[in-house]
């Protein structure tokens, strides 16, 4: 069965919700109990799509009548050509959840990544409502994937033709900037990285005048992820040259005084119902709204490669075709040797105002891991 709306992509769900299990990478050393997770493609594609794995779980979709009932042919939308924003309501009601999660998400010709990205963060967050700012250069048009999941109860808004837009004071800021044949590599990286600030600012701001609460800011190609222990991962790689560091954190595993041994292992938990436990003080400093998570890369190394399929296979139903997913592909981690910048949750109920200079920490002081 594919996700409603699927355009670009054949994506099959779980058959059967009883069996929804995890699988882990054992390759690897596991070091933050939330992560966001990115993937490193090949160099040698014209396009590079960095794509996204991280500890990924069969539960990641939903399945059965939710998708079933869709129609695909049925729009659900309230498009204003005059501001460039179309609103797509959703109509399912959510029982039994502490809270729903927010987005805001940039994209550009994403449609290959955005059903498996929608579906995972509906279902793992539970995301209900998305700020979707579409790059004007974009070839393609998310809407056919966005409707299909305003119909299953997300409250998305798309918004086009740089509707967001505050002019700067350099030229590449001007909303009236034209790019031509001539306009150099340099300008053109700015105007993307100003793009960025004033979209994730109005947002911000607009999700805190619907009174959201917390919110994510990732890619397309990155995941916000449980980080389970693996019993074979040993120390972090901060302990490496630390008998004592080490023994203590292994210590802090097996008396389950560390956070990660607190993370619910059940299939369907969910990042909300964390939170809502209080077992992480991060999460209830009210002078830190903003939330840093780790970010890991992983590599290129197809799993669906593999000898006979039997490691993109590992831990999930036979009949569930996992090489349709990029998450169950690419399970093989890159190692921490490099450092890289993490991305955050913001709890927009506290958001200020501010203008946003650095989106991996949008509030500056107020962000926090």
């Amino acid at each position: 069965m594919d996700p409603p709306g699927s355009t670009t992509t054949h994506i099959n769900n779980p058959s059967n919700s009883s069996s929804r299990r995890r699988s882990r990478s054992r390759c690897k050393k596991w070091e933050n109990y939330l992560f966001v997770a990115m993937l490193l493609q090949s160099v040698a594609l014209i396009v590079l799509f960095e794509k996204v794995q991280g500890n990924v779980r069969e539960n990641k979709l939903k399945h059965g009548q939710e998708f079933q009932a869709t129609n695909n042919n049925h729009d659900n939308t309230n498009d204003d050509p005059n501001d460039g924003q179309t609103i797509i309501t959703g109509g399912v009601e959510d029982q039994q959840l502490p809270f729903t999660f927010s987005a805001c998400l940039m994209i550009k010709d994403n449609n290959i990544l955005l059903p498996e990205w929608l579906a995972y963060h509906y279902t793992v967050l539970p995301l209900r409502r998305l700020i979707v700012g579409v790059d004007p250069l974009s070839h393609t048009d998310p809407k056919p994937i966005l409707n299909a999941y305003g119909s299953i109860g997300m409250n998305i808004s798309v918004w086009t033709n740089d509707s967001f837009w505050e002019d700067g004071r350099e030229a590449h800021e001007k909303k009236d900037f034209q790019i031509t044949n001539e306009t150099d590599h340099e300008a053109l990286r700015y105007r993307y990285k100003y793009r960025q600030k004033v979209f994730y600012k109005s947002c911000l701001q607009h999700l805190h005048d619907e009174m959201r609460t917390w919110t994510l800011l990732v890619d397309t190609d990155e995941y916000l992820a449980f980080n389970y222990y693996d019993e074979q991962e040993g120390p972090p790689t901060w302990c490496k040259k630390n008998v004592t560091c080490a023994k203590d954190y292994l210590k802090s595993i097996e008396d389950g005084t560390h956070l990660r041994t607190k993370l619910d292992r059940s299939p369907a938990a969910t990042v909300a119902e964390h939170i809502d436990k209080h077992v992480d003080e991060q999460f209830d400093n009210v002078d830190k709204p903003c939330i840093i998570f780790g970010r890991y890369l992983f590599v290129s190394k197809d799993s669906s490669s593999s000898s006979s399929g039997r490691e993109i296979q590992r831990g999930v139903d036979p009949d569930f075709n996992a090489t349709l997913f990029h998450t169950f592909r690419y399970r093989h981690r890159s190692s921490l040797s490099s450092f890289q910048l993490g991305k955050p949750i913001v709890d927009v109920s506290r958001y200020d105002g501010r203008d946003l200079n650095n989106i991996h920490r949008p509030l500056g002081g107020m962000c926090t891991g």
